[in-house]
């Protein structure tokens, strides 16, 4: 299964499109934003029926991060049809265990205590991939408020991450 990973959207309605578009054209089992959606207008892009291939919907989870103080993020959240938590996501697809968080320290915290094939997060912008406590950790980048956009790709038949540049 691919599933897409994202962070840091800031409300970047155009690049966040391309990514769902992205999403649709690789068939992916399922979208994660790791944070920094900011605004309910980056949050309705994701509504149900603008989402699916072949009358599949594809199902995005989510964290929120330090931009997402709209007071109504998380209602519109639930509106939505997003499985989301404030601050961390455990998530287990094809038997691999995810943590999802929009900060790379509680991220690396938590993979020091519980055991994860891979994590992912946000928050600085910079795409990156390193390990902590045996477990792989993946920043995809950031969607908005970069010089590099991008997002990634991670398969778990494979087990492997590929990050996506964005065309600015």
């Amino acid at each position: 299964m691919r599933i897409i990973i994202l962070s840091d959207s800031h409300d970047n309605i155009v690049r966040l499109k391309h990514v769902i578009g992205f999403a649709k054209e690789c068939k992916a089992g399922a979208i994660i934003h790791c944070g920094d959606w900011n605004t309910p207008l980056a949050v309705k892009q994701f509504e149900p029926d603008l989402i699916g291939f072949d009358g599949v919907k594809i199902p995005v989870y989510g964290v929120l991060g330090n931009a997402d103080i709209d007071p109504r993020m998380q209602q519109v959240l639930k509106e939505t049809n997003i499985n989301f938590n404030e601050s961390f996501l455990k998530l287990e697809f094809d038997g691999k265990h995810i943590g999802v968080s929009h900060y790379p320290t509680l991220l690396e915290e938590i993979a020091q205590k519980e055991k994860f094939d891979i994590g992912f997060c946000g928050h600085t912008h910079r795409r990156r991939k390193w390990e902590s406590s045996n477990t792989l950790l993946v920043n995809p980048g950031a969607l908005h408020k970069t010089l590099e956009p991008s997002f990634a790709v991670y398969d778990t038949e494979t087990n492997k991450v590929e990050i996506i540049d964005v065309a600015v």
